[in-house]
């Protein structure tokens, strides 16, 4: 589970075991949003650099793009073999950065949904990431995790 303010401090984003990403008034506390749709727990939800997308990540194995003023679903990203452990959006929110308990991190289209391209060759699971700032494509950092 995580939580994460908004770049201008005033919402905060939430996720949960409950299957669900929460969108908060930093102020006041009131509830401004609820992103359901998963299966099982959501173990990241994180803000575009402009805060008008959410991104969530699953131990469903999928990832999801929301619209923050509506809340609808944009994509479910499909294609991770195991849980999605985190989950990043590029600088230019053109694109996003999953990894996964499977071992591989994957780039995503925001616009298309779709993958295009698959990061292969670690034995165990990709447990972090984490997109340069000014990056526009493929400059990331991941963590592996050492536990079988």
């Amino acid at each position: 589970s995580s939580a994460i303010f908004s770049s201008c401090g005033t919402r905060v984003l939430t996720s949960s075991w409950d299957r669900t990403a929460k969108l908060w008034d930093a102020g006041n506390g009131e509830c401004l949003q609820s992103f359901g749709g998963h299966r099982l727990a959501v173990s990241v939800a994180v803000f575009s650099h402009d805060d008008r997308l959410a991104l969530t990540a699953s131990a469903d194995r999928t990832a999801k793009i929301w619209c923050i003023g509506s809340g609808v679903c944009l994509h479910t990203l499909v294609g991770h073999r195991d849980q999605v452990l985190s989950a990043q959006f590029f600088a230019d929110s053109q694109r996003v950065l999953t990894v996964s308990e499977d071992g591989t991190a994957k780039l995503w289209s925001t616009v298309s949904g779709r993958c295009e391209a698959t990061l292969h060759g670690h034995k165990h699971a990709v447990v972090a990431s984490a997109v340069a700032p000014a990056c526009s494509y493929t400059a990331n950092l991941l963590f592996e995790s050492k536990a079988p």
